[in-house]
C-alpha cells in the first residue's frame, strides 16, 4: 500500500506544477476559473492523503470515530474541488483537451468521495483496494492534464 500513497503525494505536486503552467495560457475566463480550482484541489489532497497514510497504517482506525469524522471531512473538502472542476466555464478551443482531461478527474474525485464514504459507513477494508485504484487513475489523468497543457502553450 506504500507504493498507492507515493502515488497519491505525488499527484499532489504535480497539481501545484500545472497551476503554475497554466498562468502562461493567456486571461481567458476559463484558466481564471481553472487555476483556482487546481488549487484548491490541491489543498483538498493534502487532509485526504493524511487521512488515508493514517489508514493504511493502522487499519483499526476504520473504528475509530475521531479518525472517521476527520477523513469526511476531507471528503467533502475533495468533493467541493472535484466539483468546481466540473462547473468550469467552456474552455477556449486550445484547451479542450485540457477540459476533457479536467472533467474525468472530476469524476474519478466523485468516484473516490464515494468509495471512500461507502468504506467508512460499511465499515468494509475491502473497498480500500478500488478506492485507490481510482486515485490512481486521478493520478494518471493529471500527467496527461501536464502533458496537454504543454502541448496548448506551444
Amino acid at each position: 500500500m506504500q507504493t498507492k500513497l507515493a502515488q497519491k503525494f505525488l499527484f499532489v505536486v504535480v497539481v501545484g506544477i500545472l497551476s503554475l503552467g497554466l498562468a502562461g495560457c493567456g486571461d481567458d475566463k476559463y484558466v481564471e476559473g481553472l487555476n483556482p480550482a487546481l488549487t484548491t484541489f490541491n489543498a483538498a489532497l493534502v487532509p485526504f492523503n493524511a487521512q488515508v497514510d493514517k489508514l493504511n497504517q493502522d487499519n483499526s482506525l476504520l473504528a475509530d470515530e475521531t479518525w472517521q469524522s476527520d477523513t469526511k471531512s476531507a471528503l467533502s473538502g475533495l468533493d467541493k474541488a472535484g466539483k468546481a472542476f466540473a462547473s468550469l466555464p467552456e474552455a477556449p478551443e486550445r484547451l479542450k483537451t485540457v477540459d476533457g482531461l479536467v472533467k474525468k478527474v472530476a469524476f474519478e474525485t466523485n468516484t473516490v468521495v464515494t468509495l471512500y464514504t461507502q468504506l467508512i459507513d460499511n465499515q468494509d477494508m475491502s473497498q480500500l483496494d478500488a478506492a485507490n485504484a481510482h486515485v490512481t487513475t486521478m493520478t494518471d489523468l493529471i500527467g496527461q492534464i501536464n502533458d496537454a497543457i504543454a502541448e496548448a502553450n506551444q
